[in-house]
């Protein structure tokens, strides 16, 4: 990780008596701060083709095949999640020989009867525009300071990715006495790592979500279930995609 992209994390011995002013006055100044005040960032795979690892738009210390962080910049190679809510959407974007954009999200997989495929099996609008089935993943970011709010989107190539997350977390069960329940996502945290794939001769770096381990920090299972309802209330605004490949990725091949 590069150490001008970490996050930094203030721990200050400070008096008692100030240290408990601090505490009683957590989240003052915050009043008027509402869900379309802050964005929740990306969590992108960069690719050959992607702009931080060239030009102007450089990240020091980026390579491919690590994640970053779309506001903070943060680069990291391996790190965990704890899974706090899933949605589907159908993203509609302007071809990149057009000038490339997102122009809107859909929500009804009935806007997938409107296109064609075209010659690289890519679902196609009658004015040009393309439908990326998109499968957002909400997690928490686990930290040395404690987490961070992130989304990790997946699409082409990467859906397989998340339906088998998915179906990893509906298989857990967890066992209390003589009974057995299947947990909720935010019980586990999972480790996330990337990893080169192939196909003909193309190649590009994808997505690997294992290692499920139980939560036991109380506060923390409760931060990730109030990010999971305050996204499925519609309170959580995640930042502008990135152009060259949340969704849309230049390095994939499309299925």
């Amino acid at each position: 990780m590069s150490k001008k992209n970490e996050v930094a994390v203030q721990q200050q011995n400070l008096p008692v008596a100030f240290a408990d002013d601090m505490m009683a006055d957590a989240g003052l100044g915050f009043e008027n701060v509402t869900a379309n005040d802050v964005a929740i960032p990306y969590l992108k795979i960069l690719q050959a083709l992607s702009p931080e690892l060239r030009g102007q738009t450089k990240v020091p210390g980026a390579e491919e095949g690590l994640v970053i962080n779309t506001v903070t910049q943060q680069l990291m190679k391996q790190f965990r999640v704890v899974p706090c809510a899933f949605k589907k959407s159908y993203v509609e974007w302007t071809p990149r020989e057009a000038g490339g954009g997102l122009v809107k999200e859909h929500t009804d997989e009935k806007i997938l009867e409107k296109t064609k495929k075209n010659e690289r099996n890519q679902d196609v609008l009658p004015n040009g525009n393309l439908i990326v089935t998109t499968s957002y993943h909400y997690v928490l970011v686990l930290t040395e300071g404690g987490f961070e709010r992130a989304v990790v989107a997946m699409s082409s190539t990467q859906l397989k990715k998340s339906r088998r997350w998915l179906g990893q977390m509906m298989s857990l069960q967890v066992k209390v006495g003589d009974k057995s329940f299947t947990p909720p996502p935010f019980s586990h945290s999972y480790h996330v790592g990337t990893g080169m794939e192939t196909k003909d001769t193309n190649s590009w770096f994808g997505w690997i979500i294992n290692d499920p381990v139980m939560i036991t920090d109380k506060g923390l299972y409760e931060a990730a279930k109030k990010f999971g309802q305050d996204v499925t209330a519609g309170l959580v605004k995640v930042a502008e995609p990135p152009q060259d490949g949340v969704h849309q990725s230049q390095d994939e091949v499309p299925y």
